[in-house]
């Protein structure tokens, strides 16, 4: 997880980091970034996803030795490729999550704000916000940007390069599996497909991560990409 105020602050105008960081690639793509903000979330999600990679990764890792750039449907590419190692990016106003992990996967953080309310509609049914505003205790904000964290989690990691991303995922439950913590399992209408999803509450951020792991691993699972939030800003 990165702080993306932070990275504003430090990256830009410092080659020696940019080059530690980046690819020849990656850079004439940042380069081409007008708006601060942007090459803010950009350089962030790079940046992420290759610390991740780094403390997974077996070999011998430089992380301007590898390019993350987007496919023709947007999916952030890794080249060379690191045979078994998966990742997904997402950003939300001040942080960027990155997973990596050794099968397919899908992250998404939002933070939670009356925005949302504005897309409940598009975004969940009436059915899937009950189910969520009990779990999670009334909270219609925190229900909506719930629903929004689980059905794109499953979205990068099911259906990256389809469309209809709510439409095709249905909410069958959510349970709490402790105060600030959540289980969700979706049907995936157009491959037929059972998903288990997990969420954490940090403090004003929903957290989601879904993978092909089962579920006793993915909630065992402490990813490294995923440490630094736990222990520092949110905190």
């Amino acid at each position: 997880m990165v702080d993306i105020h932070m990275v504003g602050r430090i990256f830009p105008g410092n080659n020696t980091l940019i080059d530690q960081w980046l690819s020849p690639e990656e850079k004439v793509y940042l380069s081409k970034l007008r708006l601060r903000k942007r090459y803010n979330e950009w350089l962030s999600g790079r940046i992420a996803a290759k610390w991740g990679l780094f403390r997974q990764s077996s070999e011998a890792f430089r992380p301007a030795g590898y390019t993350i750039l987007p496919d023709i449907h947007g999916c952030p590419q890794l080249s060379p490729t690191l045979p078994g190692l998966h990742f997904s990016i997402s950003h939300s106003r001040q942080f960027c999550a990155a997973l990596t992990a050794d099968a397919p996967c899908g992250v998404d953080i939002q933070k939670i704000s009356r925005q949302i309310l504005r897309v409940k509609k598009r975004v969940a049914t009436e059915t899937e916000i009950q189910m969520a505003k009990r779990a999670i205790g009334n909270d219609e904000e925190a229900a909506i940007t719930l629903i929004w964290t689980i059905k794109e989690a499953v979205k990068k990691h099911c259906l990256s390069s389809q469309p209809g991303i709510f439409e095709a995922i249905t909410i069958q439950s959510v349970k709490a599996t402790e105060e600030t913590r959540w289980s969700a399992e979706c049907f995936v209408k157009t491959i037929n497909h059972k998903q288990d999803v997990n969420i954490v509450r940090l403090d004003r951020y929903m957290l989601a991560w879904s993978t092909g792991k089962t579920k006793k691993e993915r909630q065992n699972m402490q990813h490294p990409a995923l440490t630094g939030c736990l222990q520092g800003s949110f905190v």
